[in-house]
């Protein structure tokens, strides 16, 4: 495969910060950007829904977490362990094979 060089500007510290996260995972942050790049054209757009949101501003995340909660309420599956939700999972993927 053919490959080329790709250069970008970026902010110092978000850079810095890319470096750190990547090195946490055990990839450098030219891996993920062609991870991002592969993901995008998969996609055929972005592989993730961009936002303004900022940290701190969860009222929708809230709102989110509790519809949730309420429809676990009403399906019976609130009190359910984590065995049991890894057995629906498995069992679910066993189907969709």
């Amino acid at each position: 495969m053919e490959q080329t060089t790709f250069s970008i500007r970026m902010d110092k510290n978000v850079k810095r910060e890319l470096d750190r996260v990547c090195a946490d995972m055990g990839i450098t942050a030219t891996a993920a950007i062609n991870v991002f790049a592969r993901q995008m054209v998969l996609e055929r757009g972005f592989p993730f829904k961009p936002t303004t949101r900022r940290e701190g501003d969860n009222a929708e995340y809230l709102k989110m977490m509790e519809r949730v909660r309420m429809k676990a309420i009403a399906n019976g599956t609130a009190d359910m362990s984590l065995d049991e939700i890894n057995a629906e999972i498995a069992s679910a993927r066993k189907e969709g094979k």
